[in-house]
């Protein structure tokens, strides 16, 4: 991959973090200040900023906020309805397959700093996230949290095929993603160049199941065959 890209994120991504600031009291505008985002930019869905400063944010929102799973649980709690990448992928799609070939399409135009490959073996794929540049700081509340999506909209997809025990995942931080909603799944340490989920080839070939309502909770098994 190219690595001299400008590694830039749509600033809309830190709007989970920053309410999640607000909601415990924390003050916002230093936050804010200290990494040179402006909360008019959080607002606009075509401000982009470094990625840099997008991490550093993220993670210095979890310790205001006092809670090291806090990129996970946002991840895990994101409505995929709301997120373009996701809400089209669904959309135009009616397996497994469709749908992940067509996010790691879409989720380029939302990111420069990150590309997304599917890796398609036997009997493992992998879903690839690879970063354009090295972060010099762990970025492990951004890993957590497109861990969270990640595991969301295949265990959403997958309905009742959902089996945790299947799914590995490799990233920077595997303390930060200690929730009870993700038992079962294997989280491997990784580094900071990106983030690696690897599940049966086989899950592939499901039917896609229809996209959630907001009051839809997925199902989730604790079945470890």
């Amino acid at each position: 991959m190219t690595r001299d890209v400008l590694p830039l994120i749509r600033v809309s991504t830190l709007a989970p973090f920053s309410a999640r600031v607000e909601a415990a009291g924390g003050d916002l505008d230093l936050l804010l200040e200290e990494h040179s985002i402006s909360r008019e930019a959080i607002a606009a869905p075509d401000e982009f900023a470094p990625a840099p400063a997008v991490y550093g944010f993220c993670e210095r929102a979890a310790a205001v906020v006092g809670d090291p799973n806090l990129g996970v649980r946002i991840g895990l709690s994101q409505d995929m309805r709301s997120w373009p990448p996701l809400r089209e992928a669904f959309a135009g799609s009616s397996s497994i397959v469709e749908f992940l070939t067509r996010f790691v399409h879409e989720i380029e135009r939302f990111a420069t700093s990150t590309r997304y490959a599917l890796v398609i073996n036997s009997p493992t794929c992998r879903l690839r996230q690879e970063r354009s540049f090295t972060p010099q700081d762990k970025p492990a509340q951004v890993d957590a949290m497109g861990a969270g999506i990640i595991v969301n909209l295949l265990r959403t997809a997958l309905g009742d095929r959902w089996l945790p025990a299947k799914l590995s995942v490799q990233l920077s931080d595997p303390q930060v993603v200690q929730v009870p909603e993700l038992a079962g799944i294997s989280f491997v340490q990784g580094d900071a160049d990106g983030v690696e989920f690897s599940f049966p080839s086989s899950w592939l070939n499901c039917p896609l199941a229809p996209m959630p309502t907001p009051d839809t909770v997925p199902v989730q098994k604790s079945d470890t065959a």
